[in-house]
């Protein structure tokens, strides 16, 4: 198994919606969303939202925010009193998902830490994320704690705002919570 793990482009956004469709629900990104997502991941010429491919399948995607291209509004609620780092300084992790069939191999830690290099890179002193509690096997919190990510706090129907149909919750509105997570790269 070869696997590749590289930026995302424009090229890759009908993928990455099918994916997303598939792994967090029907129409949880537009292509106009994945167009600003592009934006937000974008500093001096580097790409900080990872896709990753055995041979030419789509079997995993980082997400993730540049330190000074984002804004509290381009996220969930966030606290940002309890960061170590004021947002400018800070990146954001958004989403991570992982074909079920390639999880537990340590891909997600993998293209995480590509990401957080690329943010040293780019001068960010900390990333800040929504850990998502109804992960399987609770994965997203306990991936987030082995990178050393630290709990803020708690988010209750932290996508309910979202029109999509949340592969936990669908039919209904998602009810799903997350924990708003922070790591100071700076400690690292």
């Amino acid at each position: 198994m070869a696997i590749n793990i590289r930026p995302l482009t424009k090229e890759d956004f009908l993928g990455v919606q099918k994916f997303a469709d598939d792994y967090i629900g029907k129409n949880y990104f537009s292509l106009e969303d994945l167009e600003r997502l592009l934006q937000l991941s974008t500093k001096n010429g580097q790409v900080s939202s990872l896709l990753a491919f055995d041979d030419q399948k789509l079997i995993g995607m980082r997400l993730s925010f540049m330190p000074g291209q984002w804004k509290k509004e381009d996220t969930l609620d966030l606290d940002e009193s309890k960061w170590p780092h004021p947002i400018e300084d800070m990146a954001y992790f958004k989403s991570l998902f992982i074909s079920a069939e390639y999880q537990g191999i340590g891909l997600g830690i993998r293209m995480s830490k590509r990401a957080l290099e690329i943010f040293k890179a780019q001068g960010a002193k900390g990333v800040v994320t929504h850990s998502w509690m109804q992960s399987p096997n609770n994965s997203s919190y306990k991936y987030l704690k082995k990178l050393g990510f630290e709990v803020i706090r708690e988010i209750p129907n932290a996508w309910s705002h979202i029109d999509y149909e949340c592969v936990v919750c669908s039919p209904l509105r998602c009810h799903c919570s997350a924990k708003e997570m922070c790591l100071d790269l700076e400690k690292k």
